[in-house]
């Protein structure tokens, strides 16, 4: 019983800590706004304002060691996603954010 229990923390473990958003939401381009809200438990978040004719919106919430599985939202290119109408956010106005570079396997991606 403590196996099965040692192997299912580990994979939930190895899991959680590996989640990408680039790997479930691949982009061409890179972000326009990158940022990430808090410190031990926020959002990291990425803007593409208009890409394709379209605004993208990446996030993926985390906490501690744990990371959530990222989300995107789709807009017009002036508008917002209704994830940043919920924690009122504007690309325009980013005082919630710490800014921050995109990891830099983003940036490989981006200059293949």
């Amino acid at each position: 019983m403590l196996r099965r229990f040692n192997f299912l923390f580990f994979a939930l473990l190895v899991t959680s800590c590996a989640t990408r958003p680039w790997v479930k939401h691949p982009m061409d381009e890179m972000p326009d706004v990158s940022c990430q809200t808090g410190s031990e438990a926020g959002y990291d978040i990425y803007i593409w304002k208009c890409f394709k004719n379209k605004k993208n919106v990446i996030f993926q919430k985390s906490a501690g060691l744990y990371s959530f599985p990222a989300q995107k939202q789709i807009a017009e290119c002036a508008g917002e996603t209704d994830f940043e109408k919920e924690i009122e956010f504007s690309s325009r106005n980013t005082e919630i954010c710490n800014k921050r570079k995109p990891p830099e396997w983003i940036l490989s991606k981006s200059l293949e």
